[in-house]
């Protein structure tokens, strides 16, 4: 840039040599003044100058004497282009300063020409001037003063060697000043311009823009000093500029500028920036520019920024001011203290931009939103309904996926955030259930996610709480190379589950099975505690447990529950299989159970043959279970298993059916109420088979020793003892007197507790045969007898080493590291 102020000064320098060569020539010479002006000027020129004639006058630009040159031509110091070409170059002198043989040119005006200057392996093309020829005389010899320089339709064009700058102007009307003396040059100018090209590191400024300049220039041999200030779309910008052998260093600030009028002056290329915003407002601008030599150049741009606006695609963004830095060296753009409306939402944002290529965003962000209004934010949420605030405290450090996924650039990055939600409404679908009054604080810190006090209502009735965290959260979710870990407390008091499920029939009609495919890549170790819970006829108190889950298999362990006016304890495994097959493994002890609770709040398990109207008693009992589903839980076939070890106290038997049947069949209207202190028995349930081992009953009325099966499809197949008391044995005595088969079968008669029946019951259970029965089956029942009662461990311990190379155990994981608990 110094060297197009330097050009500038050469090409002033060059009217003024011409005027002072003309004027002593028009004095003396006035008759041959044309052969002699150009025989003289071509002395001290290195090239031949080209003017076609020359016109003096005294009268026209009377009380001055002008000389005008008419289509004048200057090489350039190559020899090979245009220096300076016009159509007319006027020089005025004061007659009465000639008169007195003083030079002083008053007034200088170049018209319709151009002037082209550039460089050529470090030297420019404008250093026309041969002083080889008057060694006596030196450029600092030259001195002038000239108070009016004009130059009209002069285009001026200048390009550095390495083509990272090139300019191209027009002064359409343009007044200089211009005094030089002892080797420096001041100049003052006022001009406007249209401005063609003006590009500075392949940037196009203020292309085919009109601009008003008033400037002071000083230049000497070390440098140049520009002060400057240039009005273009009525915005006002002050600039200086510092040029010297160290390089350039330049400021341009400017106050309350009209941004949209900005935009206009914007170069092409970043223009698309901002081209799609509607924007608005007012900014101060300080802008530097540091060049030092041949390196590049670095600018740095602070502005503020008020009543600022700005929409894109219904985001928009109102009343705002922030501060703000640029910095080309560094590639980095700050925006800061950003306060304002975002789609009426209340915004503090604090933004920084490192590399243009492949960005790093430093985000603050407060703000408070409407969750029911995300939509303004074109978010799409798959819910019903959503309501709520949230308090949004956010901070992030990465990139934001330009080169990367922005998956990957999200996960690597660093994060921060606090979000507090308040009165929180959630419906997934119309007819599911709704979440009120949900409360959440969340802290995120990369990849952990605290979930504190989360608290919701369901429903009407129901209600919900967790503390907890969840690790690799963002990993998991969109790189899949880490699992998701959970830990927590949930905790309810009161969960009314008929109130959670959907009440829309049809649409669980016409719904398609899904296939069920457990996640392998979550941990979780949770604690759940229930104070009261009821689903249908169903209620329990007090329900504890501890959740663990990894690798596709999840135990819940160290089960505790109150209902049926007792308590349950147990253990619960629900793993899938490489075969992708669901299994549920379960092992429980029932203490103190009402066995007409039970069968009443589980819906007589199905069955309509013994009911809870048929039972008394207390059950004591420890149960394992085992069953298989494919991965649409569809039922599978001969995979159920489970043993029961039963005991009941202070049982009766009422109105029991097929009992009731067998005592019409012996007259003994005393077996349809049935009192039995303890029955115990180990009941095992296999291929779709119940298989009851020899029980024996004693009752009030008889006891009854019973054995058999009992299919899924309610077909029986029981073995019947039946010892009568002294009372019903007296009777049957009586009616058969001399022989031990009876129309009731084989009677056998023990001489002390009374006789005793043995029967056969098979068939379906609404519609039962009785037959009497048979030596074998008096021989069988004995054998029953001689059986010894199965330890309960010993059939979980088989049962497991059955399934030993399928199951998997769960490693106990450490979350003390996970999750920092407050108290």
């Amino acid at each position: 840039m110094r060297y197009l102020f330097k050009a500038i000064v050469v090409l002033i320098t060059t009217s003024v040599l011409l005027a002072g060569a003309s004027t002593g020539i028009v004095y003396y010479y006035q008759d041959d003044i044309e052969q002699i002006v150009i025989a003289e000027i071509n002395k001290i020129l290195i090239q031949p100058l080209e003017v076609e004639d020359i016109e003096i006058s005294a009268i026209n630009s009377f009380p001055y004497t002008s000389i005008e040159f008419n289509n004048i031509k200057a090489i350039d110091s190559f020899g090979d282009d245009t220096l300076l070409k016009a159509e007319k170059i006027s020089l005025k002198f004061n007659a009465l300063d000639l008169y007195n043989q003083k030079y002083d040119i008053q007034e200088v005006t170049l018209i319709n020409g151009y002037s082209s200057i550039y460089y050529l392996n470090g030297k420019p093309n404008y250093e026309i001037w041969n002083f080889e020829k008057d060694t006596s005389k030196t450029e600092s010899d030259l001195n002038f003063n000239l108070n009016n320089i004009q130059l009209e339709n002069f285009e001026i064009q200048f390009k550095d060697e390495n083509q990272s700058f090139l300019t191209k102007v027009i002064n359409n009307n343009t007044s200089l000043q211009l005094e030089i003396k002892q080797g420096v040059t001041l100049i003052s100018m006022q001009a406007e311009i249209t401005n063609k090209k003006l590009i500075v590191d392949n940037i196009n400024l203020l292309e085919n823009k009109s601009l008003k300049l008033n400037s002071d220039i000083e230049i000497d041999s070390t440098g140049q000093l520009v002060s400057l200030l240039f009005d273009s779309d009525d915005l006002v910008f002050n600039t200086k500029i510092i040029n010297n052998t160290e390089g350039i260093n330049a400021s341009l600030n400017s106050e309350k500028l009209d941004v949209e009028k900005v935009k206009k002056i914007i170069p092409e290329q970043y223009a698309f920036y901002v081209d799609e915003y509607n924007i608005k407002g007012i900014t101060d601008i300080k802008l530097s520019y540091n060049q030092k030599n041949n390196q590049q150049a670095n600018i740095n741009l602070d502005f503020i920024a008020n009543n600022f606006h700005a929409q894109k695609d219904g985001i928009k963004l109102e009343n705002a001011s922030f501060t703000g830095t640029y910095t080309s060296k560094k590639n980095k753009i700050e925006i800061l203290d950003l306060k304002g409306l975002l789609n009426k939402d209340e915004i503090d944002v604090d933004l920084e931009v490192n590399n243009f290529d492949d960005p790093n965003i430093k985000l603050a962000l407060k703000t408070k939103i409407d969750l029911s209004e995300l939509a303004k934010y074109k978010v799409e949420i798959p819910l019903n309904k959503l309501k709520g605030s949230a308090d949004i405290n956010i901070k992030y450090d990465g990139k934001v996926g330009l080169k990367n996924n922005y998956e990957y650039d999200i996960s690597m990055a660093e994060k921060e955030a606090k979000i507090v939600l308040k009165n929180l409404e959630i419906q997934k679908e119309p007819t599911s259930f709704i979440l009120v009054d949900g409360f959440a604080d969340l802290k995120l810190t990369n990849e952990l996610l605290k979930a504190d006090s989360v608290s919701f209502s369901m429903a009407e009735k129901s209600n919900l709480y967790f503390n907890g965290a969840f690790d690799n959260l963002f990993k998991y979710l969109f790189l899949k190379n880490a699992p998701l870990r959970i830990a927590g407390d949930i905790r309810s008091n009161w969960i009314l589950v008929d109130e959670l499920l959907s009440t829309d029939s049809t649409a669980i009609e016409t719904e398609e099975a899904q296939k069920i495919i457990l996640p392998k890549d979550i941990i979780a170790s949770l604690n759940i505690d229930l104070t009261d819970l009821s689903y249908d006829k169903f209620h329990m108190r007090n329900f504890n447990t501890k959740v663990s889950y990894s690798n596709k298999l999840l135990k819940v362990k160290k089960i505790r529950l109150e209902t049926m006016s007792g308590t349950i304890n147990g253990s619960l495994s629900v793993q899938q299989l490489e075969n992708e097959n669901i299994r549920i493994i379960s092992s429980s002890k029932m203490d103190k159970i009402n066995v007409r609770q039970l069968f009443y709040e589980f819906h007589n398990f199905g069955q309509q043959t013994m009911r809870h109207k048929h039972l008394r008693g207390i059950i004591n009992s420890e149960i394992y279970f085992r069953n298989e589903w494919g991965p649409y839980f569809n039922t599978l076939e001969n995979k159920m298993y489970s043993f029961i070890d039963l005991k009941i106290e202070e049982g009766q038997l009422l109105d029991f059916e097929p009992l009731s049947v067998m005592s019409e069949y012996i007259a003994l209207d005393e077996l349809k109420r049935i009192k039995f202190s303890t029955l115990e028995n180990q009941i095992e349930i296999k291929e779709n088979r119940i298989k009851i081992p020899f029980m024996e009953i004693y009752s009030s009325a008889a006891d009854i020793a019973i054995s058999g099966t009992h299919t899924f499809d309610n077909i029986m197949d029981y073995d019947l003892k039946i010892l009568l008391n002294e009372i019903l044995s007296n009777k049957l005595r009586r009616k058969n007197k001399k022989t031990k088969t009876t129309e009731f079968g084989i009677v056998e008669d023990d001489g002390v507790k009374g006789l005793t029946l043995f029967l056969k019951m098979e068939g379906p259970v609404d519609d039962p045969k009785i037959t009497p029965g048979t030596i074998k089956l008096s021989e069988s029942l004995k054998e029953g007898f001689k059986n010894e009662k199965k330890e309960f461990k010993d059939i979980l311990k088989n049962e497991f080493k059955k399934d030993k190379e399928n199951r998997h155990q769960i490693e106990n994981t450490d979350y003390n590291n996970l999750i920092e608990w407050e108290e």
